[in-house]
């Protein structure tokens, strides 16, 4: 659960940082910035991309690897509607949200097998 709140407040803050205006940032720059370390930046990149709250642009040189971010209209629009969970309640919440079916499953087979001992 702690790294899914990590890589929630690191999404959050990418996409925050690339609300500034709709163009490219550099990837570094978004890290050095907003004090998320590299490798995670990258990860989180990646899933935003996937999710395609995010564009990514590969500019890679001779010189060395450069990715470029830039926020689409869907990813603005996420943020505004509050973004990822990034507390350890609001992501149980969420968890039991979408699992409510299957919760409620596990308790009706738990009380039926209570059940069945008392008799």
């Amino acid at each position: 659960m702690n790294k899914t709140i990590r890589n929630n407040k690191a999404k959050n803050k990418i996409l925050k940082y690339l609300t500034k205006d709709f163009k490219y940032y550099l990837i570094f720059d978004v890290s050095k910035n907003e004090n998320i370390d590299e490798d995670l930046t990258f990860v989180c990149a990646e899933e935003l991309e996937r999710l395609e709250f995010i564009d990514i642009m590969d500019v890679s040189t001779q010189q060395g690897p450069g990715i470029k971010l830039k926020l689409t209209r869907k990813g603005s629009l996420f943020l505004k509607d509050g973004g990822f969970p990034f507390t350890k309640y609001e992501v149980f919440k969420l968890f039991i949200k979408n699992h409510k079916t299957t919760i409620i499953s596990i308790l009706a087979l738990i009380l039926s097998i209570i059940n069945f001992f008392i008799k």
